[in-house]
């Protein structure tokens, strides 16, 4: 099932099912992503089939990215960096990230509205 949206004057199509880079339980919301280590400029730069891509200022080095990454997606989904985690993939690119909240289906939601739109680069 589809609906048809406007985001940023541009027409999207939001699906009623979320994407498998994306899971949902009752208290917590897993983001499998991609890192872009001392990119210069912080942010969400693209996103894949496989997941959101975060630029990131700092380098790949004693733990300053991942750092870097839990303070970016703390910040963009308005929780406690404490409730952000990398429970996987702490020396690669390819991570999974787990945000402890009690509304995951609206920090999901709040997390789809800050993403790019697909072949745009529009948000």
């Amino acid at each position: 099932m589809h609906n048809t949206g406007r985001r940023a004057g541009v027409l999207c199509h939001m699906s009623a099912v979320e994407p498998s880079w994306l899971r949902m339980s009752k208290d917590h919301l897993t983001i499998e992503l991609s890192v872009r280590p001392a990119a210069g400029k912080r942010g969400i730069a693209s996103v894949r089939p496989t997941g959101p891509v975060i630029a990131l200022n700092s380098p790949p080095e004693k733990g300053r990215a991942n750092h870097e990454l839990i303070e970016f997606i703390a910040r963009l989904l308005e929780v406690p960096p404490a409730s952000v985690s990398i429970i996987k993939g702490q020396t690669a690119r390819q991570k999974v990230v787990r945000v402890e909240t009690a509304a995951p289906s609206a920090t999901a939601s709040k997390l789809k509205d800050l993403l790019p739109i697909p072949g745009t680069g529009f948000r």
